[in-house]
């Protein structure tokens, strides 16, 4: 797997991306419980939110995300993760966080089937089990990390959540850019193999 460029610059950048991402259940919970005031409740309704939206729109989403270029679905995935996460440095009621997170649930479900389908795409048939592996472990890298770089943050601006919000999105953003710089070295090798298949992604 370490042999092939493509896909380890997209498990590099998707470790980016979780680092941003990988929030809802650390960082967001230590910020609207104690920063913000909510109630243990109110949070768990956030999480709640979270996963109604991904039921109802997981499946019409991935149908039209389906039509993009894969870069493309990538960068637009990561770009809604950065603006749902950006603008909790903003909120203060709970219908604001409600919207945040709405915002952060449609990058999710705008990127898992993209992120999937390139993982089945990149790998050859005989060895996809080894790059879903390869792929699920830069998941848990950066899910690991982030948690403690969500605490970090918390700690050094600890009276302006814009800080540590935008850091966080602006993570994502330099992931977004990754993505679609990926996407340019795809195209690239696409061309130079004469791949007309892969050029459509």
């Amino acid at each position: 797997v370490a042999r092939d460029r493509q896909f380890v610059v997209f498990a590099l950048v998707s470790i980016l991306l979780v680092l941003s991402i990988g929030h809802l259940g650390s960082t967001l919970s230590v910020f609207t419980v104690d920063r913000l005031g909510f109630s243990s409740a109110q949070y768990g309704l956030l999480l709640t939110t979270n996963g109604i939206v991904v039921v109802l729109f997981q499946y019409p989403v991935t149908r039209v995300v389906s039509r993009l270029a894969k870069s493309t679905g990538l960068v637009l995935g990561s770009l809604l993760y950065v603006a749902g996460y950006a603008s909790l440095g903003w909120i203060g009621s709970f219908n604001l966080a409600l919207l945040s997170i709405f915002l952060i649930t449609a990058g999710e479900v705008t990127l898992s089937p993209i992120s999937s389908t390139v993982v089945a795409e990149c790998a050859p048939p005989d060895k996809r089990g080894r790059y879903m592996g390869f792929f699920t472990l830069s998941q848990t890298v950066g899910q690991s990390l982030s948690p403690l770089f969500g605490g970090v943050l918390l700690d050094a601006f600890p009276t302006d959540p814009r800080f540590v919000w935008g850091i966080i999105a602006s993570v994502g953003l330099i992931a977004a850019i990754g993505f679609h710089l990926w996407g340019r070295l795809k195209y690239q090798s696409a061309a130079v193999d004469g791949d007309l298949d892969s050029l459509k992604t």
